[in-house]
């Protein structure tokens, strides 16, 4: 199975030039930029329009901080577009058709505390989410970066801090 990994396109994501002859593409968040949950939900649902008709076996997505639509539920992805794997801190299983082997892919949008967003969670609290992530998982998606690895961003102070968990 041949399978491609992105995220944070923040409203560019028909800029992107997707990879031909390939049956899994997991979106890790971010396809919106404003913060405003009633605002946001215009990029939201541009973006998933676009992601629902991409010729991909399977579509998977993970909502990430920017999409403050989906966490207030104004959008409900689950029932509104089919042809899309939401995974909001859950599991599926699909077939490798070139093996017929299942493959576990978990994901989920939560990430420490930062300026406020959607599927923030306080830090000492993170580790109870962490553990219900099933041990025999082939692959793991999340919005957010490990700690201290490319999680460099500016706080609301414009001092850098490492944001990843």
């Amino acid at each position: 199975m041949k399978g491609y990994y992105f995220s944070d396109s923040h409203g560019f994501h028909r800029d992107l030039k997707m990879p031909k002859d390939i049956d899994l593409i997991i979106f890790g968040g971010d396809m919106s930029n404003v913060k405003n949950p009633t605002l946001n939900e215009h990029e939201c649902r541009m973006f998933l329009d676009w992601y629902n008709k991409l010729p991909i076996a399977y579509r998977i997505l993970i909502a990430g901080n920017h999409d403050t639509s989906i966490e207030a539920k104004l959008i409900d992805v689950y029932e509104e577009y089919k042809n899309i794997y939401y995974l909001e801190h859950g599991t599926i299983d699909i077939e490798d058709a070139s093996t017929g082997e299942n493959i576990k892919i978990f994901g989920s949008p939560y990430t420490p505390e930062f300026n406020n967003w959607a599927f923030n969670v306080r830090r000492d609290r993170l580790h109870d989410y962490w553990k219900a992530i099933p041990e025999d998982t082939d692959i793991l998606g999340t919005h957010g970066p490990p700690k201290g690895i490319l999680d460099l961003s500016k706080d609301r102070e414009d001092k850098l801090e490492f944001c990843g968990d």
